[in-house]
């Protein structure tokens, strides 16, 4: 990765120091450097729904002189676009607008800072609404600043939303009568008043009836979703973003312009650079209770060679054990505990699935008695991605997760993601324990004696 591309990557996160600026400015002192950089700023200008390519006023608004505004016009009128019929907004070839997109606020950052500008983006901040409650860590990013959120918070156009893992946000967009649960690990903000943009992670909405108003509208990278009054879930991870809709009608259409789909209750819809979104059926969830979880203790160096002590049926893997331990035995001291979680896992779809694991400290995971993750060695808490596999909707795979814990902290979560699946942890509702006798009762911790 280039270092220009490093420092533009702060730049649009707003993260970057007044050293980084200056290392910046030095980089695109090169007039090759420059005219790409000022390029890309008409590609912002099209990701941020203006509707013109020949008159981009706050592009404009940001520039200090006549020259410079020349510049910007000259060479945004050689990039070619295409109009979406289902979204008010100029766009481009996706494979142009995701790899440029990095460098566009840089382009803005040289036009300024080479004039003297203090710094970028001046421009009136408009309340949107306030964030309800929240739990866990939520902050809000402000011109390279975070802040701890609280609850009856106002939020503002040019602020990001930003929701840590395990932890939630309610936001009432008051000005459009909308209501969000912003999910764990998601990052949002709002453009302008009327458009929110989903950058990574979920939201659950509820849209009161746009009846006599303009449609409001959910971006993300891949796609825009037209919103007239509806309840439905966003998802954006894996470069793919999803939609399910539970009550009216959304109308998704993807970045490149390839075609919209028109998804009514009940049914989701996918848009990605493998695909054209189209609506579907949502298959529906399984009937799982859960894996069987055998736990070692303080030995789990042993596993393949001991049985356990304990054992139970989980209905899923998500665990915050802290400083304690899951067992009797552990808790008067809970290091160098294991577990093992076997049965089967059932996907809703028939695609390349990729799981995240969250763990502290060690993990290892096998599909079909593939091993497709081997973190065993590691320490402290971590996040892992593992090697992409075909899962075949309504067929129970084979699942085995092995777990250990040295010291300190202890937690485990497991998620899974596809091209329709939106990432979440895998529910109960998919998970099934090995077909054996004498299982114990889903919930229940059994010392292995009492078995058999």
């Amino acid at each position: 990765m280039y270092r220009t591309t490093e420092l533009t990557l702060l730049l649009v996160d707003g993260e970057i120091s007044s050293e980084q600026i200056t290392e910046l400015m030095d980089l695109v002192s090169s007039p090759q450097n420059r005219t790409e950089c000022l390029a890309l700023m008409k590609v912002e200008a099209m990701l941020r729904g203006l509707r013109k390519v020949d008159a981009v006023t706050p592009t404009m608004n940001w520039l200090q002189s006549e020259m410079e505004r020349r510049i910007v016009s000259g060479v945004m009128s050689r990039i070619p676009v295409s109009v979406s019929p289902v979204r008010p907004a100029v766009t481009v070839r996706s494979t142009v607008a995701r790899k440029a997109r990095t460098w566009m606020m840089a382009a803005v950052a040289v036009a300024a800072l080479g004039l003297g500008a203090a710094f970028l983006f001046k421009t009136d901040a408009v309340p949107i609404g306030e964030i309800v409650s929240l739990k866990g860590d939520v902050q809000i990013l402000v011109e390279g600043k975070k802040r701890a959120a609280k609850a009856g918070e106002v939020i503002r156009t040019g602020e990001r939303l930003l929701v840590g893992f395990e932890s939630s946000a309610d936001v009432q967009w008051t000005s459009e009568n909308a209501r969000l649960a912003v999910a764990e690990m998601s990052d949002l903000s709002w453009a302008d008043a009327e458009v929110c943009e989903l950058k990574s992670g979920g939201l659950s909405a509820d849209v009161v009836s746009r009846a006599g108003k303009p449609p409001l509208f959910f971006k993300t990278a891949d796609a825009t979703a037209r919103i007239t009054g509806t309840k439905f879930s966003l998802h954006r991870s894996g470069n793919a973003t999803q939609l399910r809709v539970s009550e009216g009608r959304v109308v998704l259409s993807d970045s490149d312009a390839r075609g919209s789909a028109d998804v009514a209750a009940g049914q989701f819809a996918s848009a990605s650079d493998a695909a054209a979104p189209v609506s579907r059926d949502w298959p529906g969830d399984g009937k799982g209770i859960g894996l069987l979880g055998e736990y070692y203790n303080h030995n789990y160096q042993k596993m393949d060679t001991e049985p356990p002590a304990y054992e139970r049926v989980d209905s899923r893997l998500r665990f915050q054990w802290g400083k304690g331990a899951p067992t009797p035995v552990t808790q008067s001291h809970p290091e160098h505990f294991g577990v093992r979680w076997t049965g089967y896992i059932e996907p809703r779809f028939t695609e390349s699935y990729t799981f995240l694991l969250v763990v502290d400290d060690g993990v290892r995971m096998w599909i079909d008695d593939r091993q497709i993750l081997d973190a065993w060695d590691s320490n402290n808490a971590k996040k892992f991605y593992t090697q992409p596999v075909e899962l075949t909707a309504g067929r129970k795979h084979k699942i085995r997760v092995e777990y250990c814990e040295r010291t300190m902290q202890a937690n485990v979560s497991l998620f899974w993601q596809s091209l329709s699946q939106p990432i979440e942890v895998v529910p109960q509702s998919q998970l099934y324990p090995p077909e054996r006798p004498n299982l114990p009762p889903p919930g229940e911790l059994r010392a292995r004696s009492d078995k058999r």
